[in-house]
């Protein structure tokens, strides 16, 4: 109350503008950004997570087409009498085990007929770069064919296995097989990288629930099919894109270093990040979005600083004049009492 009672009416003055304008003013400026940062966040929310859908129901549309193509060795019939028997879809088999051929050369005809096959194949996409066939033949002994319309030499299976992590992949499963982007260096002359989708396929004849391995059908699609989608959609750039698998093994990513690892402690929600994740597709796969929001708010917040600042510029500024107006005022009706 001192205070006050000392206080000169100018003073006054200026603190009842300050209490009853600024101050409400700066509070108010305070609720009306953080609310809009909350409905630009929610906002932002819904836009990556329509984004994210999209990318991952145009992957699964993708993968729904080479889910078809590696379908076709049940599908190789043979250009004989035997056409509408079970027998003609038991056609690729009867290559792979050289049953077809009587002659010397078999080998040899074995192994045209598989690259006609391979190239028939291939040339289902115009996103496949190579396709290949590995498996056993009647003896167990290991068989392998591969076909590149972008390469007429393959330097080795060996080559081929150490590319991706081959010895983990399951004969036993029925489903499509799904093998990170990796080196193709494997052919000759051709440095490209690719994802690789895969099926095993079963001796037809085998009784349901003892299926018999025969090999597994490989094909290598260029990286830019999968490109492709994520340049479709119009992300910041300032995000990280996963497409993970249900061990949280990516599968892709616009961070190359992360693919083909697992990334399930990396995708956590922790303060100041916002993760956004998609339901599992039938491949086994989701999106996940991992976006820095100090990042994707900083406009806003530079805005609200913006804001403060004046404000505060302002009362410092009312404070500094309210007092020099007041000394100056002051100043000569005290002169005249002092007279």
């Amino acid at each position: 109350m001192k205070i006050l009672r000392n206080m000169t009416l100018f003073h006054k003055f200026a603190a009842t503008i300050i209490l009853l304008g600024l101050i409400p003013m700066l509070i108010l400026s305070i609720f009306i950004s953080n609310k809009m940062i909350q409905d630009y966040r929610n906002a932002l929310e819904i836009q990556y997570e329509q984004a994210a859908y999209y990318v991952g129901s145009s992957i699964e549309t993708m993968l729904n087409s080479y889910d078809t193509i590696s379908q076709m060795p049940y599908n190789y019939n043979g250009n004989d009498s035997m056409i509408g028997d079970f027998q003609s879809y038991d056609n690729l088999r009867q290559v792979v085990h050289g049953e077809k051929y009587n002659s010397q050369d078999w080998d040899d005809e074995r192994k045209a007929e598989m690259e006609n096959f391979l190239k028939y194949v291939e040339g289902a996409d115009r996103y496949l770069v190579a396709a290949h066939f590995v498996g056993v033949d009647t003896q167990e002994k290991p068989v392998d064919f591969h076909y590149s319309s972008y390469s007429t030499y393959f330097k080795g299976i060996e080559l081929f296995e150490n590319s991706f992590e081959y010895e983990e992949i399951d004969r036993e499963s029925n489903k499509l097989i799904l093998i990170p982007k990796h080196n193709m260096d494997y052919f000759s002359g051709f440095n490209e990288q690719a994802f690789t989708v895969a099926r095993n396929y079963f001796d037809i004849r085998s009784n349901v629930g003892k299926s018999v391995y025969v090999g597994t059908l490989f094909l290598d699609v260029r990286m830019k099919r999968m490109e492709q989608i994520f340049h479709s959609v119009k992300f910041s750039g300032a995000e990280e894109i996963y497409v993970v698998n249900d061990s949280g093994d990516c599968f892709y990513s616009n961070v190359d270093e992360k693919i083909g690892m697992n990334i399930g402690d990396a995708v956590e929600e922790k303060e100041g990040r916002l993760v956004l994740t998609t339901e599992t597709n039938k491949y086994g796969l989701h999106i996940v979005v991992v976006m820095d929001t100090r990042v994707a708010f900083s406009n806003l917040r530079t805005l609200r600083n913006l804001m403060y600042f004046i404000l505060g510029g302002s009362m410092l500024a009312l404070v500094a004049s309210s007092v020099l107006f007041s000394k100056r005022l002051v100043k000569p009706i005290h002169a005249m009492m002092e007279q």
